[in-house]
């Protein structure tokens, strides 16, 4: 892969807003969130554009709609009076995100039988989670109730679709890579509902350091195992 330079700039940035995040200063997150996913997408872009497919295409779509995702749910994180709002844009950016990283695993150039259609017992677990997690959160909702209910079940087919690449033409390492992603990716999201939802039942130390760490090595996973499961294909 090219353009390290990129990457290394990703994770200075990185450093800075999980430092940011764990001193709470504001001025300084506002000045590095929205570059990160900014600085992924280039570094995604610049490594995929020679040989682009609907399934890069989609990927980065996906990296893009995140960087809007980051920036207005930093507005709900500064305690603005309307921060229900920012809330909102930001899970609907995100929730197109998800589409397109579904749509990007769904477009990936192998048209071969997934792994999910072979053993479909394996939607079970993810079903389970699904059922069990929205139900421990239905009470505590209000309002969002419905969109949050769609936005984990787009992220729940989201990660059925990555691992429906496991018996495609893709090296397993790169397979890992995605899909470790993914599953991270979900792990930040849990996060997030539970902070926000549960605060009165659980305590995560060091939330929003917690869910950046997990939300920024999943999202270079992502684009890290489809830039070289692309280049391989």
């Amino acid at each position: 892969m090219k353009y390290t330079y990129l990457i290394l700039l990703y994770l200075a940035l990185s450093l800075i807003l999980l430092f940011a995040e764990l001193t709470h200063q504001q001025t300084l997150i506002y000045a590095t969130k929205p570059l990160l996913l900014t600085v992924l997408s280039l570094w995604f872009y610049l490594n995929t554009k020679d040989w682009r497919t609907a399934f890069t295409t989609f990927v980065l779509l996906g990296l893009i709609f995140s960087i809007g995702g980051d920036t207005f749910m930093m507005f709900e994180e500064s305690g603005d009076e309307s921060t229900a709002i920012w809330f909102l844009l930001g899970l609907g950016c995100f929730l197109l995100t998800h589409i397109f990283y579904l749509l990007g695993f769904l477009k990936y150039p192998d048209r071969s039988k997934g792994f999910i259609s072979k053993k479909l017992w394996l939607v079970l677990p993810f079903l389970l989670f699904y059922i069990g997690f929205n139900y421990y959160l239905r009470n505590d909702l209000g309002d969002l109730q419905i969109p949050v209910l769609v936005y984990s079940s787009v992220i729940t087919l989201m990660a059925l679709a990555a691992l429906n690449l496991y018996s495609k033409k893709i090296a397993p390492k790169h397979f890992g890579w995605i899909l470790g992603g993914v599953l991270l990716f979900m792990v930040s999201d849990i996060c997030i509902a539970l902070a926000k939802f549960k605060s009165h039942e659980l305590v995560i130390p060091y939330p929003r350091v917690v869910i950046m760490t997990l939300y920024l090595l999943g999202q270079y996973w992502i684009a890290k195992g489809s830039i070289a499961a692309n280049a391989r294909h």
